[in-house]
């Protein structure tokens, strides 16, 4: 079995590898290639089967949609929990832009923060090898309210339960954040990220602030201080965002690939 997940690898490169993979199984979210596989994984939410059905083997399996989102087995455990903190939102703000926020970008916001003067409970996750973390751990000890600043963070389902909103990009963590019922505040960060952010704004489970652009973190600040005090606009937002992804996805594409072994549905060259 050969599962191919590269943006630059399309159908000729996975046809030649027919000579010794049975199975081959292609994880995408572009619908952009053909592609000569026997599964197609795409977790997003901006693609339906006419999208590829025009791009893989008329018996390619195709499984579309955050449904099938890969996400780490601790999203699963703790959503019971996150759906019933969700009833009684409070005012905890997540800020996370990846493992890695190369513009700096969370940074920007809690300096605006800081600015106003209000007073936040907040987590902002900078990301690994982040050179500003320790001078915005700083700013935070001098900020009102419990604001802590984390580098790398192993255990980011914890942070998006205790939160009650998120600021972030339409990136993975989407379906994380869609999985723990937590309504978001949206950047668009690339190309790839912009019909993702406007799906779930459509659904109601995020608020889609657009293109980032380095002027515009003020607004990005009072539309969040806005839906913080909107508890009851939060409620609606995260009740849509746990209809999008239920954190059983993982199940889902492990039941399908057992499914395609046991049947013998591929080729062999």
């Amino acid at each position: 079995m050969l599962i191919v997940d590269h943006y630059a690898l399309a159908a000729p490169w996975e046809a030649e590898c027919r000579a010794w993979a049975r199975h081959i199984i292609v994880i995408d979210d572009l619908a952009n290639r053909p592609h000569a596989c026997d599964l197609l994984l795409d977790q997003t939410i901006a693609h339906d089967e006419a999208a590829y059905r025009r791009l893989v083997p008329a018996d390619c399996r195709l499984l579309l949609g955050p449904r099938f989102a890969l996400l780490r087995p601790e999203f699963q455990c703790l959503r019971g929990e996150a759906l019933r903190r969700r009833q009684a939102p409070g005012r905890h703000l997540l800020i996370n832009f990846g493992a890695v926020d190369p513009l700096g970008i969370g940074g920007q916001i809690l300096m605006v923060l800081a600015d106003s003067g209000r007073a936040f409970d907040l987590d902002l996750v900078c990301g690994a090898d982040t050179p500003q973390t320790e001078s915005l751990r700083a700013l935070a000890s001098r900020m009102s309210g419990n604001v802590l600043v984390h580098g790398r963070v192993e255990q980011m389902a914890d942070l998006m339960l205790r939160a009650d909103l998120a600021i972030g990009a339409g990136g993975s963590a989407s379906w994380e954040r869609c999985a723990l019922s937590l309504p978001s505040l949206l950047l668009v960060l690339s190309g790839d990220q912009a019909p993702i952010v406007d799906a779930l704004a459509k659904a109601g489970a995020a608020v889609n602030l657009g293109l980032f652009d380095p002027d515009s973190v003020q607004a990005v600040v009072r539309r969040t201080v806005s839906l913080l005090n909107d508890p009851a606009l939060r409620i609606t937002m995260a009740s849509r965002a746990a209809t999008i992804c239920d954190a059983m996805g993982a199940e889902r594409v492990v039941e399908s690939i057992e499914q395609l072994v046991n049947e013998g549905i591929g080729h062999h060259g």
